[in-house]
């Protein structure tokens, strides 16, 4: 009777340790999530309280969102170059950039000989700068992935089906980034 006790009370020590941590994480998660959320503002046209003015060609500290799926704006740095100032959190930027969803741009379709085809695609987002302290847009652009392989010599199949219909290339990088938009730091 005892070893099963001692089961019963190391279940309900390991219950008890999972929910602890579960709303942990949650309180940590939405208090980053807060912090850095609030830049997001910039990018629906509304200013940033409390962030720094964007000063043209200097060091700016920035902040980058995406444009999910669901139609909110969340964090989104791993785009931004390592070298520019990453804000900590949502007052400290001065520049936030606002990234639309990925789309997709046809480079064109390889046919072959068994009439199965491959279509390539590029990937890009559009992207706005915009100053976080007063909302104002200080660039549009895009910013454009590397293409495709060119077509290959011929497809895998499956049975009587080809198993490659499409191919896309990388989606754009923080070296897209850095082509694009770093003269507004230089």
């Amino acid at each position: 009777m005892s070893k099963r006790r001692g089961w019963i009370i190391a279940v309900a020590v390991l219950l008890s340790l999972c929910c602890i941590s579960s709303i942990v994480i949650g309180v940590i998660a939405s208090r980053s999530i807060g912090a850095v959320q609030g830049a997001s503002v910039a990018c629906t046209g509304q200013v940033v309280a409390g962030a720094p003015a964007y000063r043209a060609h200097a060091s700016n500290v920035v902040a980058a969102f995406e444009h999910n799926s669901l139609g909110n704006w969340t964090y989104f740095q791993a785009i931004l170059p390592t070298q520019w100032p990453h804000a900590e959190n949502a007052s400290d930027a001065s520049v936030v950039f606002c990234f639309e969803a990925e789309e997709r741009e046809s480079l064109g379709t390889c046919t072959y000989e068994d009439n199965s085809t491959l279509t390539r695609y590029r990937l890009k987002r559009r992207v706005r700068a915009v100053e976080a302290s007063t909302a104002r847009l200080i660039r549009e652009g895009t910013v454009i992935g590397d293409d495709p392989e060119s077509c290959p010599d011929s497809l895998r199949h499956r049975g009587s089906r080809s198993v490659e219909r499409e191919r896309e290339a990388d989606e754009p990088d923080a070296e897209a980034m850095e082509k694009a938009f770093s003269d507004l730091f230089r």
